[in-house]
């Protein structure tokens, strides 16, 4: 099944992704300076699991581990000293049926280890169609002022958090 087992997670390690900007803006993400994973979705069959079991099983807890993997490969971001943490925030409904924000959850375990400030200056203004079956450029158009900023003055640095990267 898609649902990962105890002894396959105390498995997982990390295998560090970082992608700058000049390979982002081949994928259509102009807006990016850099990305840096804990791991590849789809060259890690075991984290794919694991977020997948995370995320659809509401297994809270298995965010510490999670979460642990992405501190351990964060010094890969750069130092910035007004950096801020910002979760990419769920639509209200969807965080009601999942029973949390897993982004809200890796930017409090980051800031903890980290202490950047987690500010949740993203607001979702309109719900999205499910994006796991659509393509890059087709999620890219739906993703379209789906956010606004809150926060005033915009901060100078801003570490956005999320569980995946799949349209950026």
């Amino acid at each position: 099944g898609m649902f990962i087992t105890r002894e396959e997670f105390a498995k997982l390690t990390p295998f560090p992704v970082r992608l700058e900007s000049s390979v982002l803006a081949t994928m259509g993400l102009k807006h990016l300076d850099r990305v840096v994973a804990a791991g590849s979705y789809a060259g890690s069959p075991l984290l794919r699991r694991a977020i997948y079991t995370w995320k659809y099983g509401r297994i809270k807890g298995m965010g510490e581990k999670l979460g642990e993997l992405l501190v351990r490969v964060f010094p890969l971001i750069g130092k910035n000293a007004d950096a801020i943490l910002c979760p990419i925030p769920l639509h209200w409904s969807r965080e009601f049926y999942r029973g949390f924000n897993q982004a809200e959850q890796l930017a409090d375990i980051l800031s903890e280890s980290t202490n950047i400030p987690v500010i949740p200056c993203l607001r979702r203004v309109r719900a999205t169609a499910f994006q796991a079956r659509k393509q890059g450029a087709e999620r890219r158009a739906l993703m379209q002022d789906v956010f606004r900023c809150l926060a005033s003055p915009i901060p100078s640095h801003i570490i956005l958090i999320d569980d995946i990267l799949t349209t950026g």
